[in-house]
């Protein structure tokens, strides 16, 4: 990689992060994960004789929520569609920052370059309380069960996320699977892919369904 290049691309960094002098970057992720947690806790005590057609809410929530991870990350990520440019410009800076053979972060202060606005997990639930409503008049179980997956899901890819643009020597990536989804990721940030494979960040299954996998052949 070019000397000149990484070190405009690490200046553009420090610029972001001097936007945010104060941020918090623990606090950040500790509050998605443990509203995320805390949500899914709520809703598992809420559960009451569950049958077994009520527990095929996870599965087919979670198969849904990797679909719209797809969906989203394709279309509003990687292509700027008015009202939500400004998801489209966030998402763009953040391929700038970090590319294929430079993933890896310097600190805890490049989470912020990293990780989504701490409130996006909050408005996701309150974005499913009328499609829950809903459901509830059919099943109060499938509708817990829906939040719940909904919110785990969302923790797990922010953590799986920041995951894989730890440095190569951090224990977490020394596990073989950790390995094989961050370089699915990882090729996801080369400039000549990031349109058009690779959208899926917790397990590439809608890349597959959809033929969006690229790998290093």
């Amino acid at each position: 990689m070019d000397d000149a290049a990484r070190r405009a691309r690490l200046a553009r960094r420090d610029a972001a992060l001097a936007e945010a002098p104060g941020y918090r970057p623990v606090r950040h992720l500790a509050f998605v994960t443990l509203f995320a947690v805390a949500v899914a806790l709520l809703c598992v005590a809420g559960l009451r004789s569950v049958t077994p057609s009520e527990w095929l809410a996870l599965p087919l929530m979670a198969t849904l929520a990797n679909a719209a991870e797809w969906a989203f990350h394709r279309r509003l990520l990687h292509r700027r569609r008015p009202p939500f440019h400004w998801v489209y410009d966030a998402h763009n800076r953040h391929h700038a920052y970090f590319v294929d053979g430079d993933m890896a972060i310097r600190g805890r202060q490049e989470w912020r370059l990293i990780l989504l606005p701490w409130w996006s997990i909050v408005a996701l639930a309150v974005a499913l309380l009328p499609l829950l409503g809903l459901l509830a008049l059919v099943s109060a179980n499938a509708a817990r069960i829906v939040l719940a997956t909904s919110m785990i899901y969302v923790a797990l890819y922010e953590l799986l996320h920041l995951a894989f643009h730890l440095p190569d020597a951090h224990p977490l990536r020394r596990w073989g699977v950790m390995r094989w989804l961050a370089r699915h990721h990882e090729l996801h940030h080369d400039p000549r892919l990031m349109r058009d494979y690779n959208f899926n960040v917790i397990v590439p299954l809608w890349d597959h369904v959809r033929g969006t996998v690229a790998d290093d052949r």
